[in-house]
This record gives structure tokens, sequence and C-alpha cells, in this order.
């Protein structure tokens, strides 16, 4: 079967004939692309009309070359009355749907009841730029298969057993041809291949997929598109391609080209960060997927809300075991520190470094002392000189959830709005390193490096 990459467009004609939905035999077209999974069905006017109100949670269809195509949760989105008339007399119609996903190749009847998914294969090649460069070039001395002047290999340079989800393994598929001119000429491929202990539905695979993207920009900095998605089902030979809408937006046009926690530098802790994240609690999931929310988000506004109500997250969790208080106390970044006293002109903040710390046995309910709580415990006072924004922060985020219309925009300060988005990915950034374990060090080379930090200290904003 061909590869469906998500960033391509497709186009099927489709026919219809179980005639559960549509009539039987009934015509239509699917548009796959970023814009929007798209059907058009052109069927008797009278017979359907009364239908197109509905949610269609699942359509199944052929592709004239018997091609089997699933589309979920499908929507209906208008329809246009054709001049064609019907045997019958009865007036055609073009039936507009939008869907959220589709399967090509093989027919689900469902994204929640269908425990058949084994196995989800991964095509990521943006992997180059996280992934030890030393492994990739080893991969290259391994054996290869000679044939009709072709050169194969799939080594993979990891292999993971995660605690109830199952084996991830890491790997490179190439292949080598020589061109017209005798020269070889390589395409190399990177994968993540998932084979999960006790079978999947549909919707949590996507919910493994969206889990998988989320640690992937924690480690990047940034959002990542997936390539592309086959999976295999259970008792059958051949599996199929998942193509969904993706989230990721790339709303910052970002000229920074480190990576704050490249593979090699966790390489050793890789199992132990794989098996905490895919264990992940129900609240700090919920952070999680708002931080990713808050990564994608081209409206600042909405970034913010999210990237606080994430923060919050992990506020219901501070006094839980899985923070090392003692760890956090020693937990100054000193690097990072001096690399911005240069643009802070607050000459106080030094002495707010050395801040004590306060009580930490009393929690406070209030979402504003919690905060401060936080940043003291977390030393965080770096990006906070002026204790006020703070308290911006919480306003802004009452002003934004609780009120309605343009009139909740009247007091809000888009420069002090976006100078707190900031600063608020990157204590995401940090207590989400913390979680998963990563040693101190690691933490401060992957924050020197952190985009949202760097945009703050490029426009000189940590200081207000």
């Amino acid at each position: 079967m061909r590869d469906y990459l998500l960033d391509h467009e497709y186009e099927f004609d489709v026919i219809f004939n179980d005639g559960n939905i549509f009539p039987l035999n009934s015509y239509g077209k699917i548009k796959l692309s970023q814009s929007g999974i798209d059907l058009d069905v052109i069927c008797h006017y009278g017979n359907f009309k009364e239908q197109f109100n509905k949610i269609i949670k699942c359509i199944n269809c052929l592709t004239i070359d018997k091609k089997k195509i699933t589309i979920f949760n499908v929507l209906p989105n208008g329809y246009q009355r054709t001049f064609c008339e019907s045997s019958d007399d009865t007036p055609n119609a073009k039936f507009h749907f939008r869907a959220q996903y589709c399967i090509i190749g093989k027919h689900l009847n469902s994204l929640d009841n269908d425990n058949k998914i084994t196995s989800i294969s991964i095509k990521q090649n943006n992997l180059i730029q996280w992934i030890d460069k030393s492994i990739v070039e080893h991969t290259h001395d391994s054996d290869f298969t000679v044939e009709n002047f072709k050169i194969s290999h799939e080594p993979a340079f990891y292999k993971m057993e995660i605690p109830n989800l199952g084996t991830i393994d890491f790997y490179i598929s190439a292949i080598t041809e020589l061109n017209a001119y005798k020269n070889p000429e390589y395409d190399i491929n990177y994968f993540i291949n998932t084979k999960f202990l006790n079978n999947k539905t549909l919707n949590k695979s996507i919910e493994y997929l969206t889990r998988w993207e989320i640690l992937y920009s924690l480690f990047m900095g940034q959002s990542y598109n997936l390539d592309s998605i086959y999976l295999t089902i259970e008792n059958e030979k051949q599996g199929c391609y998942l193509y969904y809408i993706k989230d990721t937006k790339y709303p910052y046009n970002l000229h920074y080209i480190e990576v704050p926690l490249p593979c090699d530098k966790i390489n050793n802790q890789l199992n132990s960060i794989f098996s905490k994240w895919f264990s992940i609690d129900d609240t700090l999931k919920h952070s999680s997927i708002l931080f990713f929310r808050a990564l994608n988000q081209k409206d600042i506004k909405e970034g913010f809300l999210d990237a606080i109500k994430a923060t919050e997250g992990f506020l219901e969790k501070y006094n839980k075991t899985f923070f090392d208080e003692n760890t956090l106390k020693d937990l100054i970044l000193p690097n990072i520190k001096e690399s911005l006293l240069s643009v802070i002109d607050d000459k106080k903040l030094i002495g707010r470094f050395v801040q004590s710390l306060k009580n930490t046995n009393k929690f406070r309910r209030n979402l504003e002392n919690k905060l401060n709580k936080m940043i003291i415990d977390y030393n965080l006072q770096f990006l906070f000189p002026d204790m006020k924004l703070i308290n911006k922060m919480v306003s802004y985020r009452n002003i934004l959830s609780h009120n309605k219309g343009e009139e909740k925009y009247k007091n809000i300060d888009i420069n002090i709005l976006y100078e707190a988005y900031l600063k608020l990915m990157v204590i995401l950034f940090i207590l989400f390193m913390h979680y998963l374990e990563i040693d101190i060090n690691n933490i401060n080379y992957a924050i020197n490096r952190n985009n949202f930090l760097k945009i703050l200290m490029d426009n000189k904003k940590i200081n207000k």
C-alpha cells in the first residue's frame, strides 16, 4: 500500500454500497487535506434531506478500485439542489460533509468499541533533528542486503519496554539505489513503532499519538508534524493509514535552530522518561494537552489562557510526592541567571535570587499565592523581578475566562499578556522536565536553549 502523508492532499471517487446511510450505490468524492476531510455525495434530495441535520458517527465506502475507506464524526456542511432530475422525477442534490478522521485501507465501525489495533508505526523524518547523529552514522556501518542494485537496512537504535503500554522501537529504514550515472542515491526514513501490550481502539490510539506529539514538542521546544501513521489490525495481513487534521499551526517563525533537549543528552534516561510520561495521571495529562494547545495558538489571548490553566493543573499536584523539595531548593539555574543579568535593569533582583523560601507547609487556595509560592520554591524569580506581573496574570486569567464579548479586552495590555504567556511557557517547560525526573544539569542545559526564553531575552521584556 502506498504511503499516505498527512501534509499531502488526496482525492477518492467512492461508492456507498451498503444502503445504511445513503441510498444504495450512491456516488461521492472524498478530499483529504489539512484544510479539512470533505465528503460530497449526490443522491435523491427527498431520500436524505430529513437525515441531513444529524451527526453521522461512521461512514464506510469503497473507492472505484475497491479500496476500503472509513470516515468518522461526519458533520453536515450544506447542500445544493441540482438540475439533474432522477428517473422518478425526484430532484437530486449534492450534500456536503466534513469529517474528523479518515481510515484508508480498512473498514472500522467505531472509534471507541473496536479493540483491533495491535500496533502503530509513525513515520517522522524530523527525528533527524533530535536523535544522536553518531547513532545514525553507526547504522550505516551495519550489514546490508544487496538485491538488484538496491541496498536496504532497518537498524533499530532504541528499543524500550514501557509498563502497561508495550514496546517502542525507534528505527531507520534506508534504501540506496544506483541512479542513471551509477551513483548511489539515498532514501532514508525515520520511524517510531509501538506494539501495544493490549489491543487499542482508534480513539485510544489517537490519544497515544497525541501523547507522543506533546513529549516530542517538549524535547524540541516547538511542535512538529508527524509524516504518516500506519495502523496494524488484529488478524489482518494488511493494515491501514490514519489521516486527520493536525493541531500544529507553527504560530511563531522561530529563527533558533538549537534543540533544547537532544536525544544524546537523555538517551540513558529514555526508558524511565517514556514510562513516566505514558503513566501520567489525568490532571497532568490535561495540563500537557493545554500546554500543547498553547504552543500552537495563533491567538495570544487563547494561548495565555491555555498556558495559565495548564500551570494550575500543576498547582493542584504541588504538594504531591513526585516533586522532591530538597532538589527544588537547590535549583538556582546559575548559568541562566548570569546570562540574564545583562538584560535586567532592576538591581534588587540579586536580592530576590537569595530570598529565603517561604514556609512550604501551608498551601493557600488563592491562585496568586500559589503562583508566588511556586515561583519562589522553583527559584524562578529571574522571570519575575517585579512580582506585580503575577497579579496581572491572575487578573487577566479571570477577565478572559469569565467575561464575554469585546468588553473583556478593554483592560488588557497585549504586551503584558504576551510577556506573561512567554514566561508561563518557560515555567511549564521546567515543570514538565522535573516531572519526568530529568537531571538538573540537563534541565539547565535545556532551559538555556528554550525558544520562549530566547524570545524574552531578544525583546528585553524580562524586567518589566
